[in-house]
């Protein structure tokens, strides 16, 4: 059975060989160095943290350093670790770097092999050398693809929020024409007027703040921010139809809503504020 590309009868073997035996590989084992670097899983996926609960993902071997079994009982600890959480559904493991936790398993269990089992130094060199320009080449592939594919989904996620913005932008407006023409057509000092959608993005906390830099300071301090700040296409809920009767702080509430000062300048009085609303609200 081959999971991942790591064999379960390998597993079995290291199961059925005697204490006497496993002592002996371990003593053949301490005499031997690597002859490559076999770099973490970090290295290999730097938006992988570098411990993932008791999972040790920095953990590399280095050329020269003693052959140690720990250096492969890790590498299968980590490759069954990532893929039960790979299985539960944990977000920063997907299947591209289960896979690639496996092709380190084979990478460590190779240089292993390689150097307790190859009698000729030369051979086995070559042998090392081929195996790990192999797995570095996997690894970058699939280092390469996992970075391009979250760079397309990033693209692709930026254009659909785009074409969505723009789209709640264009029924604003839309919608905002026939609500323009409607408030047009009110006359005398009881209009009625009807609410615009918002088409500016964000909120117009700091615009309030500079109109209202000459009112009183009790009035200064009651202009809050929108958090988060509506988006476009909303209506304001609280809005008063009755805009001849709007006091400072109905209309600075406007403009931290709509994001617009309306052409309101901090000298403005009262109702020369007013009309600039009632502008906006008919010929914005």
């Amino acid at each position: 059975m081959l999971i991942y590309g790591v064999r379960s009868s390998s597993f079995r073997l290291v199961k059925s060989l005697s204490f006497q035996t496993i002592t002996i590989l371990i003593q053949d084992m301490a005499s031997q160095t690597y002859t490559h670097d076999i770099r973490s899983l970090h290295e290999a996926h730097p938006n992988l943290p570098a411990t993932l609960g008791n999972l040790d993902l920095n953990r590399k071997v280095l050329a020269g350093n003693n052959i140690v079994p720990e250096d492969l009982n890790n590498a299968k600890a980590t490759f069954s670790g990532l893929k039960s959480l790979s299985e539960f559904g944990d977000p920063r493991v997907t299947e591209e770097r289960v896979k690639t936790a496996a092709l380190r398993v084979r990478a460590v269990e190779n240089a292993q092999c390689t150097a307790l089992y190859s009698p000729d130094a030369v051979k086995g060199q070559q042998a090392v050398d081929t195996w790990q320009n192999q797995v570095s080449a996997k690894l970058d592939r699939h280092e390469g693809k996992l970075d391009w594919q979250a760079e397309r989904q990033d693209r692709q996620t930026e254009i659909q929020e785009h074409h969505s913005a723009m789209l709640k932008y264009l029924v604003a407006i839309i919608s905002n024409t026939k609500t323009l023409a409607s408030n047009a057509r009110q006359i005398g000092s009881n209009c009625q007027y009807q609410p615009l959608m918002k088409t500016v993005a964000g909120d117009g906390f700091l615009l309030a703040l500079q109109t209202a830099r000459f009112l009183h300071p009790t009035v200064q301090q009651a202009i809050v921010p929108l958090n988060p700040p509506p988006p476009i296409g909303f209506i304001l809920e609280t809005f008063k139809p009755d805009v001849t009767n709007y006091d400072d702080m109905d209309i600075l509430n406007l403009i931290v809503f709509y994001n617009e000062d309306f052409g309101i300048r901090p000298e403005d009085n009262i109702v020369t504020r007013i009309k600039k609303v009632q502008l906006f609200l008919t010929i914005h």
